[in-house]
């Protein structure tokens, strides 16, 4: 009921101007000069498909920093209002063209009613309050959903994806209505907890290679994607893919990272840490 009365509305939100800046161009991971053998960024297959929406784990950030006082200032609602459609703008192709290809239409529509009325926060009541109810029934089904999707690794890293946008939607529109307490949060990071689990690389590799020869191999395939560790001990390490040579007996976390760098696990640990942090 609220989402058809929101939409409704569509005509009026039109109305309002919304700056829509250029969707960044594909761009490999760069490593920095302090980097480690072991850093996913040494290991680029293409175009880094995470770059369109690192933005709303800046954008948790952001809302975790200006909220340690547990206030927002106006002028932080209006900041934390354009991070959040410059955050939409940039992924907004991205996401959509990757709920095209699956069949999640719930969720789909939950996330184009999110990014197509974002602009209702800059309005007047009742619209920041339309679109608040919205985004928040949005991002639950989608977190309900993550637990439920068996059809393939690409739907799963999908709904993940639409989940955290979702929740980034939600989280800015609960604090620019007033209508936010710690237990938004709570869920955002179950959300994630839960996505993190379901997609566990440690249950997507296998061991293998000639123990009693000195030689062991690490295989992880997720979404079609296999990376592969070579344990030599006559070198006393290892290497993924041939890439840099990494000292000491096969880490298995270092392969999970490689594997999934690309994908929306990355996205969810990098938010849990920000939400783990500790904060005066």
């Amino acid at each position: 009921m609220l989402r058809a009365f929101a939409v409704g509305l569509g005509l009026v939100a039109a109305a309002v101007a919304v700056v829509v800046p250029a969707s960044p161009d594909p761009a490999y991971a760069v490593c920095e000069p302090n980097s480690r053998p072991e850093d996913p960024c040494n290991y680029p297959d293409g175009p880094d498909d995470n770059v369109n929406f690192w933005p709303y784990v800046e954008l948790l950030k952001s809302l975790l920093s200006k909220g340690s006082d547990g206030t927002y200032s106006p002028s932080e609602l209006v900041e934390l209002v354009q991070e959040l459609s410059g955050a939409i703008s940039g992924a907004q192709a991205d996401m959509m063209s990757r709920l095209n290809s699956q069949l999640l239409n719930d969720v789909r529509t939950n996330v184009e009613y999110a990014t197509n009325y974002r602009n209702f926060l800059s309005l007047p009541p009742p619209y920041p309050h339309l679109y608040t109810d919205n985004v928040v029934r949005g991002a639950l089904h989608a977190k309900n959903h993550v637990n439920t999707v068996s059809d393939s690794d690409s739907a799963l890293d999908t709904t993940g994806r639409a989940m955290i946008t979702l929740f980034s939607a939600a989280e800015v529109a609960t604090k620019r209505t007033g209508s936010f307490d710690a237990s938004h949060l709570t869920v955002y990071r179950q959300g994630l907890e839960n996505l993190v689990a379901k997609m566990n690389p440690a249950s997507r590799c296998t061991y293998g290679g000639l123990p009693s020869a000195g030689y062991q191999s690490y295989t992880c395939t997720f979404d079609g994607r296999s990376v592969r560790a070579d344990f030599w001990a006559g070198e006393g390490g290892y290497r993924v893919n041939s890439g840099p040579f990494i000292a000491g007996p096969i880490n298995p976390t270092v392969v999970h990272n490689i594997l999934m760098h690309e994908t929306s696990y990355a996205l969810a640990q990098k938010a849990l840490e920000e939400l783990n942090k500790p904060r005066p």
